[in-house]
């Protein structure tokens, strides 16, 4: 199996982090404390996912999500592991998904991705191919020993004795059966608790006699507890009730004069505000703002009567001298009369013009030619001049105006109709403005005179009076309600005679308890001594009913003790003989697994060979126990593991680790990850190490990955060419 990618959404220190691996040799660069052990933990996170204690460590702080995913090749297809913790509010949920990246299905559904790509559990996992930081080398034999054999063996080792454990077997299932439910010794204790609940069940009888006579005296005892207490209850009760009446009794006559003075102050109140003989009320109120409105509205009534007579103005003021030249021109007899004016002073100035010329022409009248051309002028002078007479500057002007009189004229008279309306109605606005100030200050006068009325003095005024009817109405409620207090006490009071409540006052109740005594909590509780001791009656005649029951029924349970005497010796020694076959059958399964510890040469030699390569073949064997122990042979002495250097400790259990990967991983290697495991080794040593790592990666036998603090590991194999270096 070789991982590919490494995508960290949020884990522990990182988030959004990639890491692109090789099929060979990877090594992974950092400082201390830079995440490359939370790398590490990660992946094995994503196969194995994370306990409880791991989850505090790991979960990001301040998300609620922690997980990514990791891309790998397994049996010559492509996957895509993700895997992610939800906190929740209560708990963590964790999803785990496995994609075919061929297809983008999603496969393997249910499986955990540890099962499914590397067939070990957690422990083997971490005793093998999870190397962690100083002493990380070592495993915990004890606890491997149990996962290997279950890993290494099948039925098929122990068929020798599979006929001696089948007969042991049948012996003991003739006693008892593997469910606990045939057998001898089902059926006789079957019957043996039979009777031990008959017997069970006769002396619970008799102790329930016992306990029934012990329930009934404790009723009756509670009983009559309750009934002194209820006694003692309703007394103080009564005492409380005569205290109380008395305090009503007392209450009212206060209440009576506080009425009183509420009265006098109402009426002198009523004086107070009462101005000029005259009271407002609500009508009076209302109709001052009402009158303040209509002035306000009145008032912008007037401002756009007057700005619509001013509009009107300035409008007809852009017309002013054709109006005046076309009234000129009305005076004169209209457009028609002009005309003809006009062209009868053109038709002069012809005539005279033509017989000027024609007089001039005949000698004999040239005197008169000059007279007639001379007119002619004349009539020219009033031709040209003509214009002037309207106000017009040349006759084109005068024609021009001629030519629009209509239109003009109806446009004048429009504007000069709107000016008269507009005026119309500022002065009939103002009238009504008059009027309604009139009105308004006789209204005032009444309470409130009013200096000038402006936008909001009415108001003023109105809100004056308010404040007025508001005061005398609440001394008015004040009164009132003290009145009615006052009669109502009275009233439920009448009755009372102080003397006889007096006379009812024992000293059950003491006056220092009066004040914090609750009469509804009382009462409450008086009604459940009441209530408890009528359950109490009804629980007593019960219990005497069962008593008398129970007496009628019980029997001895020395009947059931004879025979239970007798069966109990044949039970025990079915037992015994049970437990002799047991015995047998697990010595004889033990003698098998002795059989099977032939597991360790095999890893010795191995480990041996791994030892020689890297020790640069100083040692060439290791040896290996049951537990998964070490020792050295040199000499042809036994050594343990703990008479050499931590460095070369640690150089040997990393071999066991390679004879167990190679031994349990049988399908496929899965990647081995290093977690800066090299410090106790010298760089002599590393170099072996790490060649040999590159000879795996390069060979397919495994992926290594190598996590590191120091340049150490890069420097070593930075000639061969074909080592993934990843800085982080």
């Amino acid at each position: 199996m070789i991982i590919k990618q490494i995508h960290i959404d949020a884990f522990g220190k990182l988030s959004d982090t990639d890491i692109s691996l090789t099929d060979g040799l990877n090594i992974i660069e950092g400082k201390n404390e830079s995440g490359k052990s939370t790398l590490g933990a990660f992946i094995k996170f994503i196969f194995y996912g994370l306990d409880s204690k791991e989850r505090t460590k790991y979960f990001p702080w301040g998300k609620s999500t922690a997980g990514g995913y990791v891309k790998l090749s397994h049996k010559d297809r492509d996957y895509t592991v993700r895997r992610e913790l939800i906190l929740l509010q209560k708990g963590v949920k964790e999803d785990v998904c496995i994609t075919d990246d061929e297809t983008g299905a999603v496969v393997f559904k249910d499986a955990q991705p540890c099962d499914v790509f590397l067939g070990v559990n957690e422990r083997v996992f971490s005793s093998t191919v999870f190397v962690g930081q100083i002493n990380g080398a070592y495993v915990d034999g004890g606890k491997l020993s149990d996962a290997v054999e279950n890993i290494l063996f099948s039925a098929d080792e122990v068929t020798n004795t599979s006929k001696a454990l089948k007969k042991i077997d049948e012996m003991r299932v003739a006693l008892l059966h593997k469910n606990k439910k045939g057998g001898l010794i089902y059926e006789l204790g079957e019957k043996i608790a039979d009777l031990e609940i008959k017997e069970a069940d006769t002396r619970r009888a008799n102790e329930s006699v016992f306990e029934l006579e012990d329930k009934l005296r404790q009723a009756k005892l509670k009983k009559e507890e309750n009934t002194k207490n209820t006694e003692e209850l309703s007394a103080k009760l009564e005492e409380y009730e005569a205290y109380s009446a008395i305090e009503r009794k007392q209450r009212a006559s206060e209440l009576a004069d506080e009425a009183n003075e509420a009265k006098t102050r109402y009426e002198q109140l009523e004086v107070s505000v009462m101005k000029n003989g005259f009271l407002p009320d609500a009508a009076y109120v209302s109709s001052l703002y009402s009158l303040q409105n209509e002035i306000n509205a009145q008032r912008e009534e007037l401002k756009e009567a007057e700005e619509e007579f001013k509009n009107a103005e300035n409008e007809l003021s852009s017309f002013l001298d054709e109006a005046q030249i076309i009234d000129k021109i009305n005076a004169e007899g209209g457009k028609l009369y002009i005309d003809e004016d006009l062209a009868l002073l053109k038709k002069q100035h012809k005539r005279l013009m033509t017989w000027g010329i024609i007089c001039l022409v005949l000698i004999v009248l040239f005197p008169l030619g000059i007279a007639l051309l001379m007119s002619a002028k004349k009539k020219k002078k009033l031709i040209e001049d003509f214009p002037k007479k309207f106000g017009c500057e040349t006759q084109e002007q005068l024609d021009d105006i001629l030519d629009g009189i209509g239109e003009r004229e109806k446009e004048i008279n429009r504007l000069r109709m709107k000016i008269e309306n507009a005026g119309t109605r500022c002065s009939d606005v103002r009238c009504k403005i008059a009027k309604t100030e009139q009105r308004t200050e006789e209204l005032t006068d009444k309470y409130n005179p009013v200096s000038e009325i402006t936008s909001t003095s009415v108001f003023e005024a109105a809100k004056e009076a308010q404040e007025a009817i508001n005061a005398l109405a609440s001394a008015r409620n004040e009164y009132e309600k003290k009145l009615f207090a006052a009669e109502a006490l009275a009233k439920e009071t009448e009755n009372i005679d102080i003397a006889e409540m007096k006379s009812r006052i024992k000293g059950k109740l003491k006056l220092g308890e009066v004040e914090d005594f609750d009469p509804i909590e009382q009462k409450r509780r008086l009604t459940f001594l009441q209530g408890a001791t009528e359950s109490m009656n009804e629980r007593i005649i019960s219990l005497e009913k069962e008593f008398s029951a129970l007496c009628a029924t019980v029997k001895d349970p020395a009947v059931y003790a004879d025979e239970l005497s007798s069966l109990r010796p044949a039970y025990a020694e079915a037992v015994a003989e049970y437990k002799a076959c047991v015995l047998a059958y697990e010595s004889l399964e033990n003698a098998s697994k002795t059989l099977r510890d032939g597991v360790s040469p095999r890893l010795a030699k191995i480990a041996g060979g791994f030892m020689e390569k890297l020790s640069g073949g100083k040692y060439t064997s290791l040896g290996v126990d049951g537990e998964y122990g070490l020792t050295f042979t040199e000499n042809g002495s036994s050594h343990p593991i703990s008479a050499f250097s931590a460095g070369t400790g640690d150089l040997a259990y990393l071999c066991l680790r390679f004879a167990l990967t190679d031994v349990l991983y049988r399908d496929e290697k899965p990647p081995m990850i290093f977690d800066d495991t090299f410090a106790r080794i010298d760089s002599e040593r590393l170099a072996n190490i790490l060649a040999t790592l590159a000879s795996m990666g390069k060979m397919k036998w495994l992926q290594p990955i190598v996590f590191t603090c120091h340049d150490r590991e890069e420097t070593l194999t930075s000639s061969y060419g074909f080592v993934n270096v990843v800085k982080i």
